[in-house]
């Protein structure tokens, strides 16, 4: 998030501010104030809480807002009743649509997971290629009025 801040400045990107959540995945947020939240890499772990991210986002965004999310390690994923499963990209558009929100997908983009590239334990075990970093999906959806 330090960097987008730094990027925006420098920038001179006037119309961006950074915010951040809180541990418990809710956000202090008022309703229907954000133009854009980005999931990006949070979804997978082994508790429930994206349930709660989809339901601040619907709280949050306002109307015909952006929600985008870049998930990795889809076979962590558990179900609302903690049991692990594993998902795949409909699952996860399903899940988002009974939250209120629409498939906003004009092309498909992808998006790179850094975590073994600023990883210590991969750095120590020698260089780490870029061509070689796992990449997933990003899906977006439209809020829905």
């Amino acid at each position: 998030m330090k960097v987008v801040g730094k990027v925006s400045s420098e920038e001179h990107l006037n119309n961006i501010q950074v915010l951040m959540g809180n541990k418990d995945y809710t956000l202090n947020f008022e309703d229907r104030s954000l133009d854009m939240i980005m999931y990006y890499d949070i979804l997978h772990g082994n508790g429930t809480h994206r349930f709660t991210l989809y339901e601040e986002a619907k709280r949050t965004l306002k109307p015909d807002a952006i929600l985008s999310i870049l998930p990795f390690h889809l076979s962590n994923f558990r179900d609302q009743e903690g049991k692990k499963k594993t998902y795949n990209y409909k699952k996860i558009i399903d899940e988002v649509l009974e939250f209120g929100f629409s498939v906003q997908q004009d092309q498909t983009k992808m998006g790179i997971h850094f975590e073994k590239y600023h990883s210590s334990y991969y750095i120590d075990k020698g260089c780490v290629e870029f061509e070689a970093l796992e990449r997933a999906e990003i899906l977006n959806f439209r809020k829905n009025s």
